[in-house]
């Protein structure tokens, strides 16, 4: 594959694996390309056949390629995969459809360490959350505080006069 249709995929998924949004950030190195539908079952190297991914969703994936609706992969680009399944508490994947369970299945999207991937970045989402929640209530505080000092400075000027 050559490197501009490479970029190409790269930046439209934003550096990150279409099939359950880990980035290079998180691996520290660049993913791999996965064919949609594989050379091997008829597809091609168009960019709307192409999709960025770790190499373990693409290893995962290899020439999986069904018809039968249940079966099929979504495809990253079409399908909204809220509709598929859902993200629990636990961090793992709870399917809503059968064709949400066979993609979870197929691609191992309940592994472990994906798992593990998935608490981590939403205690640090919950903590960021927080942590501004409480940076606005701090500004808050000291700008009543700020309104008090001057209620306190104008009875104290009226005092003195």
């Amino acid at each position: 594959m050559k490197e501009p249709l490479r970029q190409a995929v790269r930046l439209r998924d934003q550096y990150h694996c279409c099939y359950y949004d880990v980035t290079e950030t998180d691996i520290g190195s660049t993913l791999t390309i996965d064919h949609i539908q594989p050379p091997g079952q008829g597809g091609d190297d168009r960019l709307e056949n192409l999709v960025y991914c770790c190499h373990l969703c693409n290893e995962f994936k290899g020439e999986y390629w069904k018809t039968e609706p249940d079966l099929r992969l979504l495809n990253p680009l079409v399908h909204d995969r809220t509709e598929h399944f859902r993200l629990q508490e636990d961090g793992t994947l709870l399917a809503l459809t059968q064709r949400g369970a066979n993609h979870i299945e197929v691609l191992h999207l309940n592994r472990p360490r994906l798992v593990e991937h998935r608490v981590r970045v939403r205690f640090y989402q919950t903590r960021e959350v927080n942590h501004l929640a409480t940076e606005a209530r701090a500004a808050a505080m000291e700008e009543e505080l700020r309104g008090l000092r001057r209620q306190r400075n104008r009875r104290q000027r009226r005092r003195r006069t």
